[in-house]
């Protein structure tokens, strides 16, 4: 699945179609409401931490997040929120899309988040990152 598909995906889910279903047999569905528009910048600022990092987990501050996504804070996290209320079933496993493990304020009251990617979505990201492990012949 291309990154490009990916986002279509998530954002049919996101903009209320929850019927989606992946070529692999993944419903994806979102739970809740949560008032903000600026999921898709969010998104694609997390997806390219994951792309230049080494594992499924992130850790960055939020104001980081939300100058990177082109947003302002208090709207980096509604999103974050709203992506951690997306959901993928199969064969009656229920995972998250992402999951916000923890936020911390610092001494200089930065607040950071660490979020971890769902397998699924961290496997498509894996074949963006490194296509040729994934070449077959």
């Amino acid at each position: 699945m291309t990154r490009k598909a990916m986002y279509r995906m998530i954002q049919a889910c996101l903009m209320g179609r929850t019927d989606y279903v992946t070529e692999e047999g993944i419903s994806i569905y979102h739970r809740g409401t949560h008032e903000t528009t600026h999921l898709s910048p969010v998104l694609d600022a997390l997806i390219e931490c994951y792309l230049t990092g080494t594992t499924r987990s992130i850790h960055l501050s939020l104001h980081t997040l939300a100058v990177t996504a082109g947003v302002k804070p208090d709207e980096a996290m509604r999103a974050l929120l709203a992506l951690s209320d997306v959901f993928l079933v199969s064969h009656h496993i229920e995972e998250r899309l992402l999951k916000i493990r923890r936020i911390d304020i610092d001494v200089m009251r930065t607040l950071s988040v660490h979020i971890t990617f769902s397998a699924w979505l961290s496997y498509h990201l894996d074949l963006i990152r490194h296509p040729e492990r994934h070449r077959v012949g």
